[in-house]
């Protein structure tokens, strides 16, 4: 059944080790995009983990393309948090110095001196606040950008789908949506939009068959597209694409999220030793001629 159905069965340390030194790690839109969204040292050990991972790293077009369109819009969320936060901050300290001010209770009454230090303390915190908005979450100083500068590099990204295949993609969506196959339409978008998950999957198939190595799909989170919600906290990887790619190339496949594989590599890593890192490159590089 698990040669059949290897969707069905999640692969553990042992399949990784099998395969490690001829991996090819496929990064999905959503590892670059939650960088934005995590601290900065959480950034530097996953900038640090798929720097020793580049060599073989390989990036759909459709991933690097929706990065870039998106990039902009995740910043400006982020930023109108910190405004959010920034306009909480200066009601609060108005509401607190009216207290102060108009009370007739005289233990509030003479806290003014008090008040004093507590708005210069918020307005410290708000100045670092401000200084924070303007430097590291800014579209003109992407920091995440330029860290990635070193990762996202042009021939380690695939080559767009030709016109022929995007002529067929809404007849192929719509049979995809006929027997509920993954990935899926998205209504909400316009145009090519719609089909930005397919086109993905269809460079990663594309790539793999090119190939002909094993394979390791990464998200961060659980995009809808490659997972499945089962419980509140409980994700199921869909197992429909891992069988579509095994039945037609018969190659080892798996999605897998980051925190998943950060623990599976650091095993591998603190086993292997200087092994670990020990890849044919030559190799995989004729082989994706």
């Amino acid at each position: 059944m698990k040669t059949m159905f290897p969707g069905s069965f999640e692969a553990g340390v042992p399949e990784y080790r099998e395969h490690w030194k001829d991996f090819i790690f496929i990064l999905d839109t959503s590892v670059f995009l939650s960088l934005y969204h995590k601290k900065p040292e959480e950034v530097s050990r996953i900038i640090e983990l798929l720097d020793t991972l580049s060599p073989k790293i390989w990036i759909p077009y459709q991933v690097a393309k929706v990065y870039l369109d998106k990039r902009e819009y995740v910043i400006a969320e982020e930023r109108q948090e910190c405004q959010k936060l920034k306009e909480a901050m200066e009601l609060e300290i108005k509401n607190l110095k009216g207290m102060v001010q108009n009370s007739c209770n005289p233990v509030i009454s003479g806290l003014t001196e008090q008040m004093k230090d507590i708005e210069r303390s918020m307005r410290s915190f708000q100045q670092v606040l401000l200084e924070s908005i303007n430097g590291h979450i800014s579209s003109e100083t992407d920091e995440i950008l330029e860290q990635l500068s070193d990762i996202i590099v042009e021939d380690r990204i695939g080559a767009p789908l030709s016109y022929q295949s995007i002529e067929g993609l809404e007849k192929e969506a719509e049979t995809r949506a006929a027997y509920m196959m993954p990935p899926f339409i998205h209504p909400e978008e316009t145009g090519l939009k719609q089909y930005s998950s397919l086109i993905q999957w269809k460079q990663i198939l594309q790539h793999i068959k090119k190939c002909r190595l094993p394979a390791i799909f990464i998200t961060d989170g659980h995009p809808n597209d490659w997972w499945k919600q089962i419980d509140t906290d409980l994700y199921s990887v869909r197992a429909e694409l891992i069988n579509e790619l095994n039945s037609d190339l018969k190659v080892f496949f798996q999605i897998t999220e980051l925190d998943q594989f950060r623990k599976y590599a650091e095993i591998l890593f603190e086993e292997l030793g200087e092994d670990s890192h020990i890849v044919d490159f030559d190799s995989f590089s004729r082989q994706a001629e």
